[in-house]
């Protein structure tokens, strides 16, 4: 969305490009990334580390555009081409936390909003 945003702004296609870096989807996953590593003031610098915590998206490799999408293009499909239809689910440290888009803690999230909601009497 920050690149789409960037290129209407722009009127430029290469918002995420880096000359000698690769394809943009990998450079915007890439930053994300680290940058939300350095947020959580996580030092590692490896996608996946051994001994550390296990925190991903699981996307699914058998939606069709992803399935057919070369190792060079993956990226830039998963970025620019998938939305939430093509994910399996979300991992905290090793553990499903969501799948089928569905939250372990859903039904008392979903509780625990209204309630809130009602509470401040704002609807």
């Amino acid at each position: 969305l920050l690149d789409y945003g960037q290129r209407l702004t722009t009127h430029k296609r290469h918002t995420f490009y880096q000359k000698g870096r690769g394809d943009s989807g990998f450079n915007a996953l890439e930053m994300a990334w680290k940058t939300g590593r350095k947020a959580m003031g996580a030092t590692h610098d490896a996608f996946f580390a051994v001994g550390q915590p296990l925190d991903a998206l699981v996307m699914d490799a058998q939606a069709p555009l992803v399935a057919c999408s070369t190792l060079k293009n993956l990226c830039n499909t998963l970025v620019y081409a998938s939305d939430a239809s093509n994910t399996l689910g979300t991992l905290v440290n090793g553990h499903w936390v969501v799948q089928h888009n569905q939250h372990q803690q859903g039904e008392k999230i979903s509780q625990g909003f209204v309630k809130a909601l009602r509470e401040l009497g704002v609807r």
